[in-house]
């Protein structure tokens, strides 16, 4: 495990001690100034060779000057009596009272639930504003930020930079009045490859929309605490706060400071990935940041839950958003964020440093731009596949492969692709050995290979052994070749050995089904409605019937544990826990769930359904990666009602921030819920601008918007063809 080298476990912890004293003794700005110099200089060692190794003598004249020039003199009291003292001294506390195995990173692609004291995170924040922790920057520490105020001191010549400092005193202010007794909770949340949906399953689900509560007026910083608020954050959470930012994330981290752990443990999000905090306390409101900002109290703190979420930067492409995989992304991480489950620990190893890995799987926009335009309709997609930079792992798109991704791919020698007129006779013997040694290339695959047709020559021996009347009827399912062996009738000369021969025989083809989910659950529900369609002319005790029954009931126990998400894993379904007369009610109430429930995105909702508990909180969001990222506040608000109406929330209440393209969205609102569109349908509508928005852009200001194009559609949504490309 990887733990987190604090300043207690440096061998010059006992020296910084004793500046840590001297500061918390300091009753002039001078005296100030000159401690914090020399832990600075101390403390300030970067891994870089490259780094000038120089002391900043300017590190802290703006603090200097704010404190000389512009404090008032109540204030500035208050603050070498009171408030000084206070963060010191819980600066000198942190070897006390750190936890006794340390603090751990919380790795990429690792989900994990960490609990920290109060006491202790304010220790970490005060040894934040002291600088005594040692540098990192973007090079040697590529998926972490630095946790040091080295640069928040150079820009308190700015009205929010004020705004900020005074929120962070006020916190070490409120904490020696009144300090809650709540832990705080750091959560990383990963939807794993097994639990990634694909726009297919968007486009399957059948869910309604959730209710939506528009906010025009007001800020999301007064939600209160009843609520679960969205943080729109970079991926490297914090972005510029400890620097000049001024940004929505920013602010709602130094308006709640111990959400600023989250800088020193916590490793940049990946696009499967988001970061939930819950117990922090809001002391304070900036208001207007980025225009007259001004710091207000609050008079009563609140303990908020706050989620963490990094919307993609379009900034310099934002034809981008459009894209098939970028909209997928942004499902995907706004429902990982909404969602409110037990969380679920991750296979993959853990890794040990957390130190000089890539943190963005984003590629290079400059090497998809000059395509865009001019490639062709069916290749306008950039990638079939999200990649995620530490694990290497590919989220798909889409579920099955494109017909067209055969046409223009260079991708791999081992993917064979045969035309109308070619003949498989006419393989050259070279072809023939590539493609099975291909199929054969590992010793797994040849061992089912070898089980399968053993398998198979058995079943033909038994099959040509068997009377002349018996009937096989070829099952399709979408590419299978197997067979269910059925009798159209039972010889009268047939002993009761023979039928149960028969009823038993080649288990391995009558209840084995492949993994295209939406085509094999209607034939399993065909099957299952033939068996319970049968007339039971036998007597109450046959052993037919009593057999029959069991297969009913092991068939339905394997098809949820094969069939439907992993989540069913675990689950008993064996004929003891069902009663003997209710085998049937059983098998019939499945076969309705499965007629239901045709996709994997439905199966999983209906674990999340079986494990949520009571009390699911609603979220509080706004204008979500649409500021500085250039997001699209349209397609936004659509992709975070979609992603709550799938996590199953009571109501999502949004803020518009007096966005004049939301102006409609009442409208839109109204005429969705008398459509009673679903989740897919508006999915489908969605995808369908989209492709208009990427394949032929239109000039500004001459197509319609999202919102425009939605109400002018006819009350069914249109369908929507996934186009792919490989890799």
């Amino acid at each position: 495990m990887a733990l987190v080298m604090l300043p207690c476990d440096m061998p010059w912890w006992p020296t910084l001690q004793r500046h840590l004293t001297q500061v918390a003794a300091s009753t002039t700005t001078k005296q100030l100034i000159e401690s914090m110099q020399k832990i600075h200089n101390m403390c300030n060692v970067g891994l870089d060779p490259d780094e000038s190794e120089v002391p900043d003598t300017e590190v802290f004249v703006g603090l200097e000057k704010y404190l000389e020039e512009e404090m008032a003199v109540e204030e500035k009291e208050k603050f070498f009596s009171f408030t000084l003292p206070s963060v010191a001294h819980r600066a000198i506390d942190l070897k006390r009272i750190r936890p006794p195995n340390g603090l751990l990173f919380s790795l990429q692609q690792q989900s994990e639930k960490m609990e920290l004291d109060r006491e202790f995170v304010a220790s970490l924040i005060a040894n934040c504003f002291f600088s005594t922790f040692p540098k990192r920057t973007a090079k040697t520490h590529p998926t972490l930020q630095d946790f040091n105020f080295t640069n928040f001191f150079r820009h308190l010549d700015l009205k929010h930079q004020k705004c900020k400092l005074l929120s962070l005193l006020d916190y070490f202010n409120h904490l020696e009045k009144c300090s809650p007794t709540q832990k705080i909770v750091l959560t990383r949340q990963v939807m794993s490859g097994s639990q990634w949906l694909t726009l297919d399953d968007w486009l399957h689900c059948k869910l309604p929309l959730c209710p939506l509560l528009i906010k025009r007026q007001g800020s999301i910083f007064n939600i209160g605490s009843d609520h679960i608020v969205i943080c729109s954050s970079s991926a490297r959470i914090g972005g510029d706060i400890l620097s000049n930012g001024c940004s929505m994330e920013c602010i709602q981290m130094i308006t709640c400071p111990e959400m600023l752990a989250i800088l020193l443990c916590v490793e940049a999000l990946e696009d499967n990935e988001v970061m939930s905090i819950s117990g922090v306390l809001q002391v304070s409101k900036i208001i207007d940041p980025k225009g007259n900002p001004t710091f207000e109290k609050l008079s009563h703190p609140l303990l908020l839950t706050v989620c963490c979420m990094d919307a993609e930067n379009y900034s310099s492409l934002p034809l981008l958003q459009y894209q098939q995989d970028s909209f997928l992304r942004e499902l995907n991480k706004a429902l990982l964020g909404f969602r409110q489950k037990p969380d679920q620990q991750n296979a993959l190893p853990r890794r040990l440093s957390p130190i000089g890995e890539s943190f963005s799987s984003t590629p290079e926009k400059d090497t998809v731009a000059p395509t865009i335009r001019s490639a062709p309709k069916h290749l306008q997609v950039r990638r079939k596949f999200i990649v995620l930079g530490s694990s290497g792992e590919c989220l798909p798109i889409t579920r099955n492969q494109s017909s067209y991704s055969s046409c223009q791919s260079t991708s791999s020698p081992e993917l064979e692709f045969y035309s109308a007129d070619s003949s498989f006779e006419d393989e050259s013997e070279e072809r023939k050995n590539r493609r099975y040694s291909c199929q054969l290339d590992k010793e797994e695959r040849r061992i089912v290979f070898a089980d399968r047709l053993k398998e198979a020559m058995d079943r033909a021996e038994e099959a040509s052994s068997e009377s002349a009347d018996t009937d096989f009827r070829l099952m399709g399912r979408d590419g299978s070749c197997g067979f269910v062996l059925e009798g159209s009738s039972l010889k009268d000369d047939d002993s009761h050995d023979s039928r149960k021969k028969r009823l038993y025989q080649s288990p391995s083809s009558k209840y084995s089904f492949t993994t295209d989910y939406s085509s094999e659950l209607e034939i399993v529900y065909e099957q299952l409605g033939k068996w319970l369609d049968e007339d039971d002319t036998l007597p109450p005790g046959a052993e037919t019937l009593e057999m029959r029954e069991k297969a009913v009931v092991q068939f339905a126990g394997n098809l949820l544990k094969r069939t439907l998400s992993e989540s069913f894993v675990g689950i008993p379904l064996g004929e003891e826990e069902l009663p003997e007369k209710s085998v049937k009610v059983a098998a019939r109430s499945l076969s309705l769930e499965l007629a239901r429930h045709k996709n994997k995105l439905a199966a999983q909702l209906v674990s999340v359904v079986l494990n949520q508990k009571d009390g699911v909180m609603p979220v509080a969001t706004y204008n979500w990666g649409c500021s500085s990222r250039c997001g699209e506040p349209q397609l936004k608000l659509f992709v975070q009602w979609l992603a709550s109406s799938v996590a199953l929330l009571p109501h999502l209440v949004y803020f518009t921030a007096a966005n004049p393209s939301l102006n409609m969205v009442d409208t839109v609102c109204r005429v969705l819920l008398d459509r009673q569109w679903s989740v897919g349908e508006l999915v489908s509508a969605i995808l369908k601008y989209n492709e208009s928005m990427f394949v032929t852009p239109p000039p500004p200001g001459v197509a319609p918007s999202l919102f425009e194009q939605i109400i002018g559609m006819d009350e069914k949504a249109p369908q929507t063809n996934l186009l792919c490309t490989e890799l």
